[in-house]
């Protein structure tokens, strides 16, 4: 008498599945719990939250390195580009010291 064999159900499968493949899935898990409500989303969706949240990263980088530059006053607009001093545009120059605003 043969042994039988069970029939997998579907989604499941008797063989292994290959290296490259698990290695796939494992980086696919990996960035699901790396990206905000990245959980419980196709695949292309992940990869599509993936690129729009390294481009926040990358603004936040951008503003962070902004920030460390020497301390003079500085002017950031809404593309947090840098505005140079000597071509204010018409904006004025504030900051705080002791909870007193000051303009220049």
């Amino acid at each position: 008498m043969k042994p039988t064999k069970k029939k997998a159900k579907p989604g499941e499968s008797t063989r292994p599945r290959p290296k490259d493949r698990q290695q796939i899935q494992d980086c696919i898990k990996e960035l699901r719990g790396i990206i905000p409500h990245g959980g419980k989303c196709s695949i292309d969706s992940l990869l599509d939250r993936t690129i729009r949240y390294m481009l926040f990263l990358r603004g936040i980088i951008k503003y962070a390195d902004i920030l460390q530059e020497p301390n003079e006053p500085k002017l950031i607009d809404q593309e947090s580009e840098v505005i140079p001093k000597d071509k204010n545009h018409g904006a004025t120059w504030a900051f705080e010291v002791a909870n007193q605003t000051m303009s220049t």
